[in-house]
């Protein structure tokens, strides 16, 4: 739709030929920067479209504010980018033959407002459910002006044009979107199996556009999708359909898995454990206090800081000072055979679990924050083969051995942890789920002070 909309340009008059130059030379100048739609864009929309001939035309008007109604099926508020009463400006045209400055300013800042916003999320300047960029120096997303005052050149012709380059093209924003819509229609109470919405059900949809809006940049061809709210992962490679899928343990309540997109590296074969602190102080130490063999029944070694072995005996374990606990490779070890590594700085990674019986539970939030994996040799296979690692074929042997080994990927595939509360199914059912880490509530808060529900 965008290279569409850059056509119709081209096929007008010369001097929307200019503009379009015009916005691609500033984007190419540095015009465009990371931010919020402010007064400098809304007034360069202006002078590059000082001459355009849509400032005369009421059916340009129109067609705008037909486009900002149809943003409630986007979980957005219309009356948020309203323009001025229609007739009014159509009384405006017939004296005065174009659009005053102030109300041409009016019209400009709805236009590229409501384009931001469609396009990024409001929540993206409010600061809501922000993720965890990994490696450092990636950039996290931010609003980028020029991009949106770009579309808006786009939609000269037809406003449509822009709102549909705008409007993500991401699969699930698409699925609960059009879901959505049907809710709201005559066809809804028709079916056969009528379910009325309640308005917490309408508002938590609004809230999940917004995610799958957001998400929508964070996606590509190849990825590990870890779905934390549904305790599930897919693997994804070029295809809409996942080659991948497999149920997963998150992070309980009080340690969440984070939101976080990171690159995956390496996977470690038959690793050792590490025990982190705060599993340490409120997990393990508890248990050793009860049962001096604890340390011996479960494989661990107990080390000093500079990584030197210990006597558990000679250790007060009342007050036991700066130690480590490491478990060995084996049948015992929490982390299982497989580890699949990712930089980032919570300590946060994928990892086989010797707890498989806990996978047949409906609510999976048991970790201490790391993602435990269902079927991790398998997807270690599926990892190596996408990266076109040649050392697929040493896993199995690697696994018997018993020996710990790190095999890097040849090319890294990006992870993706994130959550949602809402999805559609192939036959565009609604699936509501619980919210276990309690983040609808401040996007709730968010919107119930800017949306409206749409035919409500």
């Amino acid at each position: 739709m965008f290279f569409k909309g850059m056509m119709m340009l081209l096929a007008g008059k010369a001097s929307r030929f200019l503009l379009l130059f015009l916005c691609l030379m500033l984007l190419g100048t540095g015009l465009a920067r990371a931010g919020k739609m402010d007064r400098l864009y809304f007034n360069e929309f202006l002078r590059l479209t000082e001459t355009s001939a849509f400032w005369k035309d009421i059916d340009f008007i129109k067609e705008l504010d037909a486009q900002i109604q149809l943003l409630a099926y986007d979980g957005l508020a219309p009356h948020h980018y309203s323009l001025a009463d229609l007739q009014t400006l159509e009384a405006i045209l017939s004296t005065e033959g174009i659009l005053p400055f102030d109300q041409r300013y009016e019209v400009a800042a709805s236009y590229l407002e409501a384009l931001a916003d469609l396009h990024y999320g409001p929540t993206l300047l409010a600061g809501l459910e922000p993720y965890l960029i990994y490696p450092e120096g990636k950039k996290s997303l931010v609003v980028d002006p020029g991009r949106i005052l770009n579309m808006a050149l786009s939609g000269l012709e037809n406003p449509a044009d822009a709102f549909d380059l705008a409007r993500p093209q991401y699969l699930p924003y698409q699925q609960l979107r059009a879901a959505y819509q049907f809710s709201l229609s005559p066809q809804w109470a028709m079916a056969a199996v009528p379910v009325a919405l309640s308005d917490e059900q309408y508002f938590k949809i609004q809230i999940n556009l917004e995610r799958f809006r957001r998400l929508s940049h964070m996606v590509s061809d190849q990825l590990l999708l870890v779905d934390i709210a549904g305790a599930e992962l897919a693997l994804y490679d070029g295809e809409a359909k996942p080659i991948v899928r497999q149920s997963s343990q998150i992070g309980r309540i009080d340690r969440q898995t984070p939101l976080l997109w990171s690159e995956i590296t390496h996977i470690t074969v038959n690793p050792s454990w590490t025990v982190p602190p705060t599993v340490y102080r409120e997990d393990i130490l508890p248990q050793i206090r009860r049962n001096q063999r604890f340390l011996e029944e479960n494989q661990m070694q107990v080390l000093n800081f500079d990584g030197q072995p210990m006597n558990p005996a000679l250790i007060n374990w009342r007050n036991p000072g700066r130690i480590l606990l490491r478990q060995a490779p084996g049948d015992q070890n929490e982390l299982g055979q497989i580890v699949v590594r990712f930089p980032n700085n919570e300590a946060i990674f994928l990892h086989d679990t010797p707890s498989q019986s806990y996978f047949s539970q409906p609510v999976r939030a048991l970790s201490s924050g790391c993602i435990r994996l269902q079927e991790a040799p398998a997807l270690a296979r599926w990892l190596l083969a996408v990266s076109n690692t040649d050392q697929v074929d040493r896993l199995e042997g690697l696994l018997s051995s018993g020996a710990t080994q790190e095999l890097f990927l040849d090319r890294s595939i990006p992870v993706l942890l994130a959550y949602w509360t809402v999805e559609v199914d192939a036959e565009m059912g609604l699936h509501f789920r619980p919210d276990i880490y309690e983040l609808d509530t401040p996007m709730l808060d968010f919107f119930k002070d800017r949306v409206v529900l749409a035919g409500r």
